[in-house]
């Protein structure tokens, strides 16, 4: 499959002109024939090609077959390279099929094609979904076809992606073929692709370029922060970035970069070039020549390559096209690299800022037109009146609220009820201990009655004196007596109204001491709730009376409450080491699931602003009170 595919390959060839090479030191490049060079430069692209869909194949889980398709100048499409090779029997039927998904892709005019569960016309009748991609490169259109075990469309996507990746290196190798680049230039693009790291390419890349052009030293550099900063020196893993000689060649590095132009020492003819770094470090080195090359992708300058020789041995105008134009193919690969490395806050800056200058700098009609709608939506975004809401802590309370103290001092005979316990008017909730409250009973009832019979001997002896005084005592001691059942009575703690017990549990206190006045429980009512809004300082201006509020409570997250503020009151308390007003604040409708406190959120609509002074006003108003105090 893969011989057959030999002569279209020429044929496509013919439609373009040889291209000299421009990378001097190829050993009997004038002497070799044109035409063998031109053919062997294209054999090693093929096998290039060859290896590249091999690799891509072999990474792809579930590839049953596929095929590089060339696209000539007429438009006819011719087989290139396939997958499994030749030796392993690939199938003509496959072939065609594959040849056939590529005509459907040039037929639509479209960059790719996905077509799921697709039947093959093989002897196997194998089921597989088909993926067709074109891929642009200086010589040529190129539509990769595959077929793979079905999957799911989005592992299709990432299919897909991983040949346009892929294909970013299958350009370079193309751009190489037409530079006439050896085929250890072609090489070291793989090796790159291959390294784990972008510091394992940039020594990689070092390296290479001192052994090619027997170079002192080479050194690799990329921007950061607007200043290009070194990351590898050929032949060396480790140097000290606080080095006068590191300095002098980052230094050189940004004199490029900023320039955007590659600079030389010696000079090769007059040029308004500024050279002062190259000088210094030239001067530093005892006079060595030095060769800068900025490094850059799709238009961007991303760092600067510096290639330092003997004063004797300057770089010749040949080697320094032949190094420019490697670089230029190297560049959008450690780019690749670098993408691949980066965190995901720095891709969504790069990405960003470039949108950014697109929209600043349009480069078509179509692109300010994009620009002045893009403007316009932010600005109605930004200055789009929206409704500013104030955020507080709410409790919910209820609207009548009652103590339960100790009417007497005493002990804790029993309790009925705890918080959180419902209870009916009347209900008996506690009682204290009224042992010495009986035992007094019994005893003034036993003084009432003996003075109740004395009382009769001395109505009966007709003894004035005597019935007066019994008559005084008699009245002392029911009053005595009155007193006690009072207080025998208040020894029953029961329920003023329905409600639920807000705080209180005696269950763990039975026995326990209390005084009188002490707090017991604490009741509300059932039927009608009101709640308590803490606002801060900086946000009570804006909230008035009649306001709207939306409550959401922690213990019911799902469920949002409607309300009004009632009454703000105008005294700061501290909660939580911050100074809040208390806002109370009225639902429109209850709940048989709200109890009283209930803590959550509470949101009150005070008035419509524009959209970006919502967001920033909190700290406009705290620099403008900040700045008032320095003053």
């Amino acid at each position: 499959m893969v011989s057959s595919a030999s002569s279209p390959v020429h044929e496509t060839a013919a439609h373009h002109d040889p291209v000299e090479p421009t990378v001097s030191g190829h050993q009997g490049a004038e002497s070799a024939d044109p035409t063998e060079t031109l053919q062997n430069s294209f054999t090693q692209a093929q096998q290039l090609a060859d290896a590249w869909l091999d690799w891509q194949c072999k990474m792809i889980a579930g590839v049953h077959s596929a095929l590089i398709v060339a696209v000539t100048d007429n438009a006819q499409l011719r087989p290139l390279v396939s997958y499994p090779r030749s030796n392993e029997n690939v199938s003509l039927r496959d072939t065609a099929s594959l040849l056939s998904l590529a005509e459907k892709l040039q037929d639509s005019r479209r960059k790719s094609l996905m077509l799921q569960k697709q039947t093959t016309s093989s002897p196997d009748q194998g089921v597989y979904d088909n993926l067709a991609l074109q891929l642009e490169s200086s010589l040529g259109t190129y539509i990769v076809c595959l077929l793979v075990a079905p999957r799911t469309k989005s592992q299709l996507l990432a299919v897909q992606q991983l040949l346009l990746w892929g294909g970013m290196w299958l350009s370079s190798l193309n751009d190489l073929r037409i530079s006439g680049n050896t085929p250890a230039e072609q090489s070291l693009s793989t090796e790159l692709l291959q390294a784990d790291s972008l510091y394992e390419s940039c020594c990689a890349l070092s390296n290479w370029l001192k052994l090619r052009y027997q170079c002192e030293r080479v050194s690799v550099g990329f921007l950061k922060a607007k200043s290009v900063r070194l990351v590898s020196i050929s032949q060396n893993t480790n140097f000290d970035r606080r080095q006068k000689l590191v300095r002098f060649i980052e230094a050189a590095m940004d004199e490029s970069v900023e320039q955007q132009s590659t600079l030389g020492l010696p000079q090769d003819g007059d040029t308004t070039n500024i050279l002062s770094a190259h000088r210094q470090l030239s001067n530093l080195n005892q006079s060595t020549a030095i060769f800068t090359v900025p490094l850059s992708s799709n238009g961007e300058v991303m760092g600067a390559v510096l290639m330092e020789r003997e004063q004797g041995n300057p770089f010749t105008t040949s080697e320094q096209i032949g190094s420019a134009n490697l670089l230029a193919e190297v560049g959008p690969l450690l780019d690749l690299q670098t993408r691949a490395s980066e965190k995901s806050i720095s891709r969504f800056y790069r990405k960003s800022k470039r949108t950014i200058r697109n929209l600043l700098n349009p480069q078509s009609v179509r692109q300010r037109w994009y620009a002045v709608a893009a403007i316009v939506v932010l600005l109605g975004v930004l200055f789009f009146p929206v409704t500013h809401h104030v955020s507080a802590t709410a409790l919910i309370e209820g609207a009548d609220k009652q103590l339960l103290v100790s009417p007497l001092g005493g002990y804790i005979k029993s309790a009925s009820y705890r918080a959180g316990d419902q209870v009916a008017a009347n209900d008996l909730i506690a009682t204290l201990d009224n042992q010495d409250l009986l035992i007094d009973r019994d005893k003034w009832r036993s003084e009432l009655k003996k003075l109740s019979t004395s009382y009769s001997q001395a109505l009966g002896a007709r003894n004035r004196t005597e019935l007066g005084l019994l008559q005084a005592r008699k009245q002392q001691v029911a009053a005595e007596l009155e007193l006690v059942e009072k207080k025998l009575s208040r020894t029953e703690v029961r329920a003023p109204f329905d409600g639920v017990l807000v705080s209180g549990d005696l269950n763990q206190s039975l026995g326990a001491p209390v005084e009188q006045g002490e707090i017991l429980f604490e009741i509300a009512t059932l039927d009608d709730y009101r709640v308590i809004l803490s606002v801060a300082e900086q946000d009570v201006a804006a909230v008035e009376s009649g306001q709207t509020s939306q409550l959401r409570l922690s213990a019911l997250p799902g469920k949002t409450y409607s309300g009004s503020v009632e009454t703000l009151m105008p005294v700061a308390v501290t909660e939580s080491g911050n100074n809040v007003f208390r806002v109370q604040a009225i639902l429109d409708t209850g709940d048989a699931e709200l109890k009283p406190g209930m803590r959550g959120i509470a949101k009150i609509a005070t008035e419509r602003d524009p959209f970006i002074w919502v967001m920033i006003h909190p700290l406009f108003e705290r620099l403008s009170l900040w700045f008032w105090s320095l003053g």
